[in-house]
């Protein structure tokens, strides 16, 4: 995947913002960000194991396998702005899924920086999860568990505080139109429910 660097805009660069000198070190000083997304020179790449065939060293056998490294990210630059819209489209194969698995952290870019919400993505991992949510092409929903126990065990995971949690849970089940079957196990909700469950659990 190849991504030409944004056009030039009146935002300042994106800098790392420094952890807040308090009792509580994992909560980064927040300041405001014109900026929810920012991408600098972000690739990926993976070790690849190819056949030598008869073009082997001296003293290896001639189907001896070497590492060359695959590169599925290069060199991504890319602006997102608050309330902005952003659309990522391409054919199967361009590196959609890498980016993504690197904006969420659970795959770490090869080189470059990301920042979400003018947080070092690095730095700032654990916070930045909290704030932030993907639904995935599939639903993950255990069958037994109701819409409200899923959100609720997904708050949790959020670290959303034991007060506020059900206020919460309430809040989303009402804004995905699913207040009425709450309390219904998830086999029992229609194709279009659960993804409305998908995406109030992101």
């Amino acid at each position: 995947m190849r991504v030409s660097p944004p056009r030039r805009s009146k935002s300042p660069p994106i800098q790392p913002i420094s952890p807040a000198k308090s009792t509580r070190p994992s909560t980064p000083t927040l300041t405001p960000s014109p900026l929810a997304i920012a991408i600098r020179a972000v690739s990926k790449s993976y070790p690849r194991r190819e056949k030598c065939g008869a073009e082997v060293e001296e003293g290896e056998h001639e189907n001896t396998c070497r590492s060359k490294k695959h590169e599925v990210v290069c060199g991504v630059n890319l602006d997102v702005a608050r309330g902005e819209r952003f659309s990522l489209v391409g054919p199967s194969g361009s590196g959609k899924t890498t980016l993504v698995g690197m904006l969420i952290g659970l795959q770490r870019p090869s080189a470059g920086r990301i920042w979400i919400d003018g947080l070092d993505l690095q730095r700032h991992h654990a916070h930045i999860h909290t704030r932030i949510g993907v639904c995935p092409q599939h639903d993950l929903l255990w069958p037994e568990l109701s819409a409200r126990e899923h959100l609720m065990f997904y708050g949790r995971l959020k670290n959303l505080r034991p007060r506020s949690l059900p206020g919460a849970v309430q809040a989303s089940l009402n804004q995905v139109q699913l207040a009425a079957v709450a309390n219904r196990p998830s086999r029992a909700l229609s194709g279009g429910m659960r993804r409305r469950l998908s995406l109030a659990i992101a």
